[in-house]
């Protein structure tokens, strides 16, 4: 599987940019735009938009905002995109946001105490298309 990650935002989500990174451990091609953690030995580093005109990718993931990994997901032609979310992030969308959201088949990944309030007001969001984070901390590395 070919995977892009928008990684700018991610520096305050640790378990999707740990898992990002894991899964180029795994074998995966993985292709980061922006900074990779030091710790992700294997990703392929995208510089800017020229970079992600040339990427291909299957599944695009990243951080609270729909807009910019929905767009990194289209120069890059995926088809699906996978976000770390938080209910205060999906709260302060407007309508490009929510247009970026349904673009691609899109899928949130919430800490598993947020995900009762969402299953309960899921903000728009299809209650299906809502993953939960294992309970604990995240992995200290990938």
């Amino acid at each position: 599987m070919r995977l892009l990650v928008s990684g700018p935002r991610l520096r305050d989500r640790p378990r999707m940019e740990r898992a990002a990174a894991a899964l180029a451990l795994r074998g995966h091609c993985v292709g980061w735009w922006g900074t990779p953690p030091p710790d992700a030995p294997g990703v392929l580093q995208v510089h800017g938009v020229r970079d992600l005109l040339r990427t291909r990718a299957d599944v695009v993931l990243g951080g609270g905002d729909p807009v910019r990994v929905g767009l990194a997901g289209w120069l890059s032609s995926a088809r699906c995109m996978v976000l770390s979310l938080d209910r205060a992030a999906v709260a302060r969308w407007g309508w490009l946001a929510r247009g970026a959201w349904t673009s691609l088949h899109s899928w949130a990944l919430v800490d598993e105490a947020e995900g009762e309030a969402l299953r309960r007001d899921p903000l728009g969001l299809d209650r299906a298309r809502i993953g939960l984070w294992p309970s604990g901390d995240p992995a200290r590395a990938p």
